[in-house]
């Protein structure tokens, strides 16, 4: 609708006023208020104005847009081309009933001839809607705002009625305040990186006198564009210094009724170190100055004498060195990193090596090659699950030839091939392991305010190049800023699992202090690990006690069989290989003895024949009487026996001793209960005597030393002995940490009868750093099981027969009979000394004797 057009609504006149009037006295009444907003028009089109009149929405300071009638209702010019705003769609012009000119001064009128047209009711296009009582009207000055119904529709329009200023001429001006264009256009930054694809510039902002209007920008240079207010390159667009060290770049802005402004900015093209990163394993060269002969010759713990990355672990056999420049003897090598398995089941792994190593997958040792050989490829096989998993190769060469070779095979692989890192775009990990990277930056180009930052990675992650380890805080940044990066870790926390989109940002700067980002994405994944929790689980067997002696022998008769052994453990059987190793973790290789004592259990009898190889000497005794001699100094050699044996159980005791050279012992028999000649194996009954001692131990696996040990369910008053320490038990579970526990002596309390259950608990770190927890069931017996249950349960049936709720001896007595004694019926009178004097004590002291 146009101002000419009728204001009354087509096809009404003047006459029909009232029913305007009766509409708007109707909607005063009702006492309520809508406010409809214009979606299309934001509170940016509006600024403030210096007379500080009232705005479209009536508020001070709000700028004017012509929508205000004071004293008339005037159309909307936008909303009246048909841009489908909440305003009215016309403007209305209204008259006085004293035929004045609309802005003369005159009093408000009390009925008001009203047509307000709507293009669609207000709750069907979901607009807010406000409710105010009619006797609380918004005023400000002489302003009255007021809503009124759609005649049409009952949509509600917007209404100002103004008692009018004396001055027009100032409504008027306010009215036709015309727009102000912009006047200045500010790039926070005037830099910009070189070869940064989609490199964010700066920030840009506007200095416009119409204060709160929205802008639109078009930059001239059509490689860049605005975002959110940031001059930036498009994505995949980057800037060489080398074509150009500054460009031109034009911006113009538009503000909301068309006016404009551009302006020109001059950017630099800063130069910024090249990036590369490459990721595998990570390959650690320890370059020792001494002779080696099996893996724990060298200082795994040390520090490096070289590291790099590399994709496969494949060192071709010959003379030369593993690393550029580095030892081509007595050195060693270890491999770290992971792989992706995409198919469950089986692996095979081939490990090859010229000298010694050693295949470790998860933690758990899968593949040993180790002692001085020429090159050998040795086998070992493990269930892996989809995922990743962790593999860490630890070899050594003496002299002569070096080589080293892993290759696998198993579900998913196309057969034996060698073992690879994933590739660059599917780097992945396992909480608590590293990902480790070569990350090349020149550094030495960057100047003193540049910066190189690793950012978004999640709290608690632990970055590491060279000596300097960064925990990452909540910032999620590591600075490594003057690091030596060729070799850098990033081990997220044990319990973090997800994927981290992670960024090296290098910040340069130029002589004026402009400066420039350049933002290189790491992305990798943190994926679940697959954990083996070590088990403590009770064992019997032989018991072997070891005896370290600095002296050379001759014969058993030189060692010292009643002093303490060195070690001790359980072991199933009697087999030691011959060679030149320990029979015990960590032993001694020369001038040493081993007793091992057990039981059998004859179920046929008839005649048996034990057989005993050593080097050197033994001596095999049952039920204490030697049954082989097969002393002194002599290579690896078998005597054998010959004994008749009833059905029964008998002591086997085997002394032997080794002088120097190589070192083995094997005990077997073939008889009536044997299936040919095999391998003598111990009895494993956890089962005590009444009063009696339990020698058993604890096998706790691959457990760290670290591990964290307890036994419960022990009666109160059993006692422990382990090594020198000795615990009584309270009942509650009895700390084990620390203590060698691999041979445990168990003393239930005495007369005590019947089985003991609970549990052996092992609380320990994973090979990724993460808590695992185990609890395994263990059971002993204790005198005859079977007398002792029935027992207890005639005990309890005695407690059952006497009734919970059974009288005390005195509940019936009669209190009123004479004699009876008020208050405690154990009180009684204590004589009383008048002398201070106290002539003797008697003492009674008695000693337990448990057995």
């Amino acid at each position: 609708m146009k101002p000419s057009d009728n204001v009354f609504g087509e096809g009404r006149t003047e006459q029909d006023r009232p029913d305007d009037k009766e509409q708007l006295a109707d909607a005063f009444s009702r006492a309520t208020t809508v406010t409809e907003e214009d979606q299309t028009r934001s509170a940016l089109h509006y600024g403030s104005e210096e007379n500080g009149t009232l705005g479209r929405s009536g508020q001070p300071g709000a700028r004017s847009s012509g929508n205000e009638p004071w004293g008339r209702i005037t159309p909307d010019t936008k909303n009246s081309e048909g841009d489908g705003g909440d305003s009215f769609p016309a403007r209305h012009q209204s008259s006085t009933n004293d035929g004045s000119e609309p802005g003369a001064a005159q009093q408000i009128p009390t009925e008001i001839p009203v047509q307000i047209d709507a293009p669609e009711p207000a709750q069907e296009r979901g607009q807010p809607e406000s409710v105010t009582p009619a006797d609380s009207l918004a005023t400000t000055g002489s302003d009255i705002t007021q809503s009124a119904p759609n005649a049409q529709t009952g949509a509600l329009g917007f209404v100002s009625i103004e008692q009018p200023a004396s001055d027009p001429q100032q409504i008027d001006d306010a009215e036709n305040t015309p727009n102000r264009a912009p006047e200045q256009i500010e790039l926070s930054n005037m830099a910009v990186a070189e070869n940064a694809s989609g490199a964010v510039v700066g920030t840009l902002s506007v200095i416009d006198p119409d204060a709160d209007d929205q802008h639109s920008f078009d930059v001239s240079d059509d490689r860049f564009e605005v975002v959110d207010g940031a001059l930036q390159l498009k994505p995949g667009i980057s800037l060489d210094n080398e074509d150009a060290a500054r460009i031109e770049v034009e911006v113009t802005v538009t503000d909301s009724a068309g006016a404009s402004l551009t302006q020109s900015f001059a950017l630099e093209v800063l130069e910024v170190p090249d990036v590369s990163i490459m990721s595998g394993f990570e390959a650690e060269y320890f370059d020792v100055d001494h002779r080696l002969s099996e893996l724990n010759d060298i200082d795994w713990s040390g520090p490096p004498t070289h590291q790099e990355v590399t994709s496969e672990i494949n060192y071709t056999n010959g003379r030369g060195s593993f690393w550029d420049g580095g030892s081509t003897d007595t050195f060693g090598v270890k491999i770290s990193g992971n792989v992706e398995v995409e198919e469950a089941g089986s692996f095979t792994f081939l490990l090859g090596g010229d000298d010694g190593a050693m295949l470790f997958v998860n933690g758990e040792p899968v593949v040993n090659n180790d002692g001085l050989h020429g090159f050998r490829t040795r086998t070992g096989e493990i269930e892996l699950e989809p995922g990743t998993h962790h593999i860490e190769v630890r070899y050594f060469e003496n002299y002569g030839r070096a080589g080293l070779k892993l290759e696998w095979e198993g579900p998913g692989i196309d057969g034996r091939e060698l073992v690879a890192s994933p590739d660059q775009d599917a780097l992945q990990t396992i909480g608590g392991i590293p990902l480790t990277v070569d990350l090349d930056i020149d550094q030495a180009a960057l100047g003193p305010e540049d910066t190189v930052k690793l950012t978004a990675l999640p709290e608690g992650t632990v970055v590491s190049a060279g000596d300097i380890s960064i925990t990452v805080d909540d910032a999620g940044v590591a600075d490594l800023t003057g690091l030596d990066t060729h070799i850098m870790s990033i081990t997220p926390s044990p319990d973090f699992v997800g994927q981290i989109d992670a960024e090296i940002i290098i910040t340069v700067h130029d002589v004026s202090g402009q400066s420039a980002r350049s933002a290189h994405p790491l992305t990798f994944d943190v994926n679940e690990a697959n954990l083996n929790a070590p088990e403590a689980t009770m064992v019997g067997g032989f018991k072997a006690s070891y005896f370290d002696v600095d002296h050379s022998l001759r014969e058993i008769a030189d060692i010292d069989w009643d002093s303490d052994p060195t070690h001790q453990e359980f072991v199933q059987d009697i087999n030691y290989v011959n060679g030149k190793g320990s029979f015990w973790a960590g032993g001694s290789t020369d001038t040493f003895g081993a007793k091992l004592e057990g039981q059998i259990t004859v179920k046929e009898g008839g005649d048996y024949t034990f057989f005993a190889g050593g080097d050197d000497g033994l001596i095999v005794y049952i039920n204490g009487e030697p049954l082989i001699n097969n002393d002194g100094l002599h290579g690896f050699r078998t005597r054998s026996g010959e004994i008749d044996l009833e059905p029964g159980t008998y002591d086997i005791e085997v002394q032997y001793f080794e002088n120097y050279g190589h070192a083995g012992l094997k005990l077997e028999w073939e008889g009536p209960d044997t299936e040919g000649r095999q391998l003598v194996t111990s009895d494993l009954d956890t089962a005590v005597d009444e009063n009696a001692t339990l020698e058993v131990g604890l096998d706790i696996g691959d457990a760290s030393d670290a591990a964290m040990i307890s036994i419960d369910g022990l009666p109160a008053n059993t006692i422990l002995h382990i090594g020198d320490v000795s615990i009584v038990t309270d009942g509650k579970p009895a700390d084990l940490t620390g203590l060698d526990v691999e041979v445990l002596e168990i003393s239930p309390p005495p007369g005590f009868e019947g089985v003991i259950e609970g549990h052996i608990s092992l609380t320990d770190k994973a090979f990724n750093g993460a808590e695992v927890s185990t609890h395994t069931p263990y059971s002993l017996t204790v005198g005859d099981a079977e007398i002792a249950s029935e027992q207890q349960n005639q005990d309890d049936d005695l407690l059952q027969q006497s009734g919970a709720n059974q009288q005390g001896w005195d509940a019936e007595m009669d209190q009123s009979a004479e004699g009876f004694l008020e208050g405690d019926v154990m009180s009684e009178s204590v004589p009383q000394h008048s002398s201070d004097e106290i002539a003797a004590v008697s003492t009674d002291t008695y000693e337990r004797v448990d057995w």
